[in-house]
């Protein structure tokens, strides 16, 4: 069996997001980015099954600026 686990990356849930002054989104400026934390969780995860025999292999994919 293959895995596939998305991740995408999410500002600091330590840091305080603003909202952009055309309110489109967020101000991106000076943000600092982290892994999605339950993504986190589903790679931690995949890999344990890929260890125990269970997968073959594990295959993490995002979409997005680089």
């Amino acid at each position: 069996m293959k895995i596939l686990v998305p991740i995408k990356r999410v500002p600091d849930y330590a840091v305080k997001v603003k909202v952009a002054a055309d309110e489109s989104g967020i101000e991106t400026e000076g943000v600092k980015w982290i892994a999605n934390p339950f993504d986190e969780i589903a790679v931690e995860e995949a890999l344990r099954l890929r260890e125990s025999g269970v997968a073959e292999e594990v295959v993490v994919a995002t979409i997005g600026p680089e």
